[in-house]
Protein backbone atom coordinates (compact mmCIF):
# COMPACT_ATOMS: atom_id res chain seq x y z
CA UNK A 1 0.00 0.00 0.00
CA UNK A 2 1.66 3.34 -0.87
CA UNK A 3 0.69 7.10 0.00
CA UNK A 4 -0.06 9.92 -2.73
CA UNK A 5 2.19 12.81 -0.84
CA UNK A 6 -0.17 15.46 -2.22
CA UNK A 7 -3.66 15.15 -4.61
CA UNK A 8 -7.02 16.82 -4.66
CA UNK A 9 -9.63 14.30 -4.87
CA UNK A 10 -12.24 16.93 -3.98
CA UNK A 11 -11.47 18.99 -7.23
CA UNK A 12 -14.95 19.84 -9.07
CA UNK A 13 -12.75 18.29 -12.20
CA UNK A 14 -13.29 14.82 -10.64
CA UNK A 15 -16.94 14.84 -10.32
CA UNK A 16 -18.67 11.88 -11.47
CA UNK A 17 -15.40 9.49 -11.91
CA UNK A 18 -13.68 10.10 -8.65
CA UNK A 19 -15.05 6.37 -7.71
CA UNK A 20 -13.01 5.08 -10.92
CA UNK A 21 -10.20 7.01 -9.74
CA UNK A 22 -9.87 6.04 -6.61
CA UNK A 23 -10.25 2.10 -7.74
CA UNK A 24 -7.83 2.90 -10.37
CA UNK A 25 -5.59 4.12 -7.35
CA UNK A 26 -6.36 1.16 -5.36
CA UNK A 27 -5.81 -1.30 -8.15
CA UNK A 28 -1.99 0.27 -8.30
CA UNK A 29 -1.93 -0.22 -4.86
CA UNK A 30 -1.94 3.49 -4.13
CA UNK A 31 -4.30 3.26 -1.01
CA UNK A 32 -3.78 6.59 1.09
CA UNK A 33 -4.66 9.87 -0.37
CA UNK A 34 -3.14 13.20 1.76
CA UNK A 35 -5.12 16.16 0.57
CA UNK A 36 -4.05 19.82 -0.37
CA UNK A 37 -6.31 22.64 1.09
CA UNK A 38 -7.56 25.37 -1.15
CA UNK A 39 -10.83 27.37 -0.06
CA UNK A 40 -13.41 27.03 2.45
CA UNK A 41 -15.72 25.18 -0.22
CA UNK A 42 -13.44 22.83 -0.71
CA UNK A 43 -12.78 22.17 2.85
CA UNK A 44 -16.23 21.58 2.74
CA UNK A 45 -15.79 18.70 0.59
CA UNK A 46 -12.69 17.48 1.84
CA UNK A 47 -14.84 16.77 5.09
CA UNK A 48 -17.33 14.62 3.41
CA UNK A 49 -14.74 12.62 0.92
CA UNK A 50 -12.89 11.74 4.42
CA UNK A 51 -16.78 10.65 5.68
CA UNK A 52 -16.78 8.63 2.73
CA UNK A 53 -13.47 7.38 3.03
CA UNK A 54 -12.72 7.18 6.16
CA UNK A 55 -9.16 6.15 7.02
CA UNK A 56 -7.87 6.30 3.56
CA UNK A 57 -7.83 10.38 3.02
CA UNK A 58 -5.69 12.47 5.51
CA UNK A 59 -7.30 15.69 5.28
CA UNK A 60 -5.44 19.60 5.28
CA UNK A 61 -6.78 22.85 5.25
CA UNK A 62 -5.54 26.09 4.01
CA UNK A 63 -5.75 29.32 2.30
CA UNK A 64 -3.90 28.50 -0.78
CA UNK A 65 -2.30 31.29 -2.67
CA UNK A 66 -4.75 31.69 -5.52
CA UNK A 67 -7.62 31.91 -3.21
CA UNK A 68 -5.37 35.13 -1.78
CA UNK A 69 -5.36 36.30 -5.01
CA UNK A 70 -8.54 35.97 -6.87
CA UNK A 71 -11.12 35.99 -3.88
CA UNK A 72 -12.61 39.37 -1.80
CA UNK A 73 -11.39 40.40 1.45
CA UNK A 74 -14.65 39.11 3.20
CA UNK A 75 -14.51 35.89 1.68
CA UNK A 76 -10.76 35.74 2.76
CA UNK A 77 -11.81 36.75 6.31
CA UNK A 78 -14.38 34.10 6.81
CA UNK A 79 -12.05 31.17 5.78
CA UNK A 80 -9.54 32.75 8.10
CA UNK A 81 -11.71 32.93 11.25
CA UNK A 82 -13.20 29.07 10.42
CA UNK A 83 -9.57 27.84 9.78
CA UNK A 84 -8.99 26.43 13.28
CA UNK A 85 -12.36 25.14 13.40
CA UNK A 86 -11.59 22.94 10.49
CA UNK A 87 -8.29 21.98 11.63
CA UNK A 88 -9.31 20.04 14.71
CA UNK A 89 -10.15 17.48 11.68
CA UNK A 90 -6.58 17.92 9.73
CA UNK A 91 -3.43 16.50 9.83
CA UNK A 92 -1.51 19.66 8.22
CA UNK A 93 -2.14 23.13 7.35
CA UNK A 94 -2.05 24.28 3.37
CA UNK A 95 -1.71 24.72 0.90
CA UNK A 96 -0.33 27.97 2.13
CA UNK A 97 2.76 29.65 0.34
CA UNK A 98 3.39 32.59 -2.02
CA UNK A 99 2.57 32.14 -5.70
CA UNK A 100 4.14 35.08 -8.05
CA UNK A 101 3.63 33.40 -11.71
CA UNK A 102 1.23 34.30 -14.13
CA UNK A 103 -2.22 33.03 -11.92
CA UNK A 104 -1.46 35.72 -10.10
CA UNK A 105 -1.41 39.97 -10.26
CA UNK A 106 1.28 41.71 -8.32
CA UNK A 107 -1.32 43.63 -6.26
CA UNK A 108 -2.03 40.68 -4.40
CA UNK A 109 1.53 39.84 -3.36
CA UNK A 110 1.66 41.44 -0.39
CA UNK A 111 -1.94 40.17 1.01
CA UNK A 112 -0.38 36.62 0.19
CA UNK A 113 2.33 37.28 2.07
CA UNK A 114 -0.19 39.20 5.35
CA UNK A 115 -1.95 35.76 5.00
CA UNK A 116 0.94 33.17 4.89
CA UNK A 117 2.42 34.58 8.10
CA UNK A 118 -0.47 34.34 9.44
CA UNK A 119 -1.22 30.98 8.60
CA UNK A 120 2.56 29.74 9.49
CA UNK A 121 1.69 30.91 13.42
CA UNK A 122 -1.72 29.33 13.61
CA UNK A 123 0.69 26.17 12.26
CA UNK A 124 2.72 27.06 14.99
CA UNK A 125 0.17 27.17 17.89
CA UNK A 126 -1.69 24.22 16.75
CA UNK A 127 2.18 21.87 15.94
CA UNK A 128 0.91 21.11 12.44
CA UNK A 129 3.32 20.39 9.45
CA UNK A 130 2.99 23.16 6.45
CA UNK A 131 2.01 21.57 3.08
CA UNK A 132 4.29 24.85 1.21
CA UNK A 133 2.52 26.16 -2.67
CA UNK A 134 5.76 28.41 -3.93
CA UNK A 135 5.92 29.75 -7.50
CA UNK A 136 8.59 32.61 -8.12
CA UNK A 137 8.61 33.03 -4.97
CA UNK A 138 11.94 30.98 -3.28
CA UNK A 139 13.86 33.76 -1.40
CA UNK A 140 10.60 35.55 -0.04
CA UNK A 141 9.24 32.41 1.29
CA UNK A 142 12.09 31.28 2.85
CA UNK A 143 12.97 34.61 4.62
CA UNK A 144 9.58 34.53 5.97
CA UNK A 145 9.89 31.05 7.64
CA UNK A 146 13.46 32.08 8.64
CA UNK A 147 11.41 35.18 10.26
CA UNK A 148 8.32 33.39 11.50
CA UNK A 149 9.12 30.01 12.50
CA UNK A 150 7.60 26.37 11.57
CA UNK A 151 6.69 23.15 14.03
CA UNK A 152 9.27 21.08 14.75
CA UNK A 153 7.31 18.26 12.54
CA UNK A 154 8.21 20.41 9.73
CA UNK A 155 5.80 19.73 6.35
CA UNK A 156 6.70 19.43 2.50
CA UNK A 157 6.76 21.90 -0.43
CA UNK A 158 4.66 20.21 -2.58
CA UNK A 159 5.62 20.41 -6.58
CA UNK A 160 8.81 21.14 -5.95
CA UNK A 161 11.02 22.09 -9.14
CA UNK A 162 13.72 23.92 -8.24
CA UNK A 163 17.35 23.65 -8.67
CA UNK A 164 19.32 21.47 -5.81
CA UNK A 165 20.73 24.11 -4.29
CA UNK A 166 17.10 25.77 -3.49
CA UNK A 167 16.25 22.07 -2.46
CA UNK A 168 19.24 22.10 0.02
CA UNK A 169 18.23 25.67 1.64
CA UNK A 170 14.61 24.01 2.34
CA UNK A 171 16.03 20.82 3.53
CA UNK A 172 18.39 22.51 5.57
CA UNK A 173 15.46 24.23 7.39
CA UNK A 174 13.80 20.82 7.94
CA UNK A 175 11.12 20.15 5.26
CA UNK A 176 10.61 17.52 3.25
CA UNK A 177 10.74 18.24 -0.88
CA UNK A 178 7.09 16.66 -2.61
CA UNK A 179 7.73 15.69 -6.03
CA UNK A 180 5.58 15.10 -8.83
CA UNK A 181 5.47 15.69 -12.46
CA UNK A 182 8.75 18.02 -12.76
CA UNK A 183 10.50 14.74 -11.79
CA UNK A 184 9.72 13.09 -14.92
CA UNK A 185 11.93 15.41 -16.56
CA UNK A 186 14.99 14.22 -18.26
CA UNK A 187 16.56 17.67 -17.43
CA UNK A 188 15.63 17.15 -13.58
CA UNK A 189 17.48 13.72 -13.56
CA UNK A 190 20.88 15.04 -12.21
CA UNK A 191 18.83 17.01 -9.30
CA UNK A 192 17.37 13.44 -7.95
CA UNK A 193 20.76 11.86 -8.47
CA UNK A 194 21.87 14.95 -6.03
CA UNK A 195 18.83 14.55 -3.63
CA UNK A 196 18.92 11.92 -0.68
CA UNK A 197 15.84 9.87 -0.47
CA UNK A 198 16.06 10.79 3.48
CA UNK A 199 14.86 14.76 1.95
CA UNK A 200 11.60 13.85 -0.66
CA UNK A 201 8.27 12.22 -0.76
CA UNK A 202 5.79 11.15 -3.97
CA UNK A 203 2.83 13.20 -4.99
CA UNK A 204 0.59 13.57 -7.77
CA UNK A 205 -1.25 16.86 -7.54
CA UNK A 206 -4.21 14.94 -9.11
CA UNK A 207 -6.00 16.20 -11.45
CA UNK A 208 -3.17 18.75 -12.44
CA UNK A 209 0.70 18.24 -13.24
CA UNK A 210 0.38 15.04 -15.54
CA UNK A 211 3.72 13.42 -15.52
CA UNK A 212 5.58 12.63 -18.79
CA UNK A 213 4.78 9.52 -20.51
CA UNK A 214 1.61 9.00 -18.88
CA UNK A 215 -0.94 7.87 -21.44
CA UNK A 216 -4.76 9.83 -19.14
CA UNK A 217 -7.29 7.37 -18.11
CA UNK A 218 -9.14 10.35 -16.94
CA UNK A 219 -10.50 13.70 -18.55
CA UNK A 220 -12.63 16.36 -17.82
CA UNK A 221 -16.04 17.61 -19.45
CA UNK A 222 -14.13 19.40 -21.95
CA UNK A 223 -12.26 16.33 -22.81
CA UNK A 224 -9.06 17.99 -21.05
CA UNK A 225 -6.79 15.25 -19.65
CA UNK A 226 -6.48 14.65 -15.96
CA UNK A 227 -3.75 13.31 -13.83
CA UNK A 228 -4.28 10.65 -11.29
CA UNK A 229 -3.10 9.26 -8.10
CA UNK A 230 -2.25 5.76 -9.53
CA UNK A 231 0.71 8.17 -11.61
CA UNK A 232 2.92 8.65 -9.31
CA UNK A 233 4.31 4.95 -10.04
CA UNK A 234 5.75 7.88 -13.10
CA UNK A 235 7.02 9.50 -10.89
CA UNK A 236 8.38 7.34 -8.51
CA UNK A 237 10.05 5.20 -11.84
CA UNK A 238 11.84 8.75 -12.50
CA UNK A 239 13.49 8.46 -9.25
CA UNK A 240 14.31 5.17 -9.01
CA UNK A 241 16.20 5.60 -12.52
CA UNK A 242 18.22 8.80 -11.17
CA UNK A 243 18.95 6.39 -7.93
CA UNK A 244 19.73 2.80 -9.52
CA UNK A 245 16.71 1.37 -6.96
CA UNK A 246 13.42 0.03 -7.78
CA UNK A 247 10.13 2.11 -8.01
CA UNK A 248 8.10 0.25 -5.09
CA UNK A 249 11.22 1.08 -3.00
CA UNK A 250 10.95 4.74 -3.89
CA UNK A 251 7.13 4.38 -2.96
CA UNK A 252 8.22 2.62 0.35
CA UNK A 253 10.68 5.54 1.59
CA UNK A 254 8.27 8.29 0.76
CA UNK A 255 5.25 6.29 2.53
CA UNK A 256 7.83 6.04 5.42
CA UNK A 257 8.54 9.76 5.62
CA UNK A 258 4.60 10.45 4.59
CA UNK A 259 4.10 8.52 7.92
CA UNK A 260 6.26 10.61 10.11
CA UNK A 261 5.44 14.17 9.28
CA UNK A 262 1.56 13.55 8.83
CA UNK A 263 1.58 11.29 11.89
CA UNK A 264 0.13 8.43 10.22
CA UNK A 265 0.62 4.35 10.98
CA UNK A 266 3.24 3.22 9.08
CA UNK A 267 0.44 0.99 6.88
CA UNK A 268 -0.51 4.09 5.58
CA UNK A 269 -3.87 4.88 7.79
CA UNK A 270 -4.38 7.99 10.42
CA UNK A 271 -3.04 7.22 13.47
Amino acid sequence: MFIDAHCHLTDLRFEGIRDQVIEKARKSQVTHFIQGGVDLAEWDRQVELKRALSSTVTLVFGIHPWTIAHQSDVALRQAFDRLPEYLKEAKALGEIGLDFGPRTSKDSYALQEEYFRRQLRLAKEGKFPVVLHVVRAHDQVMNILNQEGFPAVGGIVHAFSGSYEIAKRYIDLGLHLSLGAAATQEKYQETLRNLSLDSIVVESDAPDMLPRGVIPDFFDSERKPLNAPHAIWYVANAVAKAKNMQPEDVLKVSGKHCSEIFRLKLDGHDG
